[in-house]
């Protein structure tokens, strides 16, 4: 039998956002070589014109402090 969920397709890619930033948030700074850091995880957010004006305070943080964690973020719209 089928259940409904409970969240919308919103609420849901919100909380993917939070979990990703509390997960990097541990990691400890990724390793420089040659003058590149090495990368551990690309995010691609599709139709991006719908999560940017949403003040998403988690998507800012991965933005913000991502690259120094090896965290890549690419908007397609």
């Amino acid at each position: 039998m089928f259940t409904p969920c409970r969240y919308s397709k919103e609420q849901a890619a919100y909380l993917v956002i939070e979990r990703l930033y509390k997960e990097m948030a541990v990691l400890p700074d990724s390793p420089v070589a040659n003058d590149r850091r090495t990368i551990h995880t690309i995010l691609v957010i599709d139709e991006a014109h719908n999560y940017l004006g949403q003040r998403n305070l988690f998507l800012q943080r991965i933005i913000r402090e991502g690259r120094s964690k090896g965290v890549v973020v690419f908007f397609a719209s």
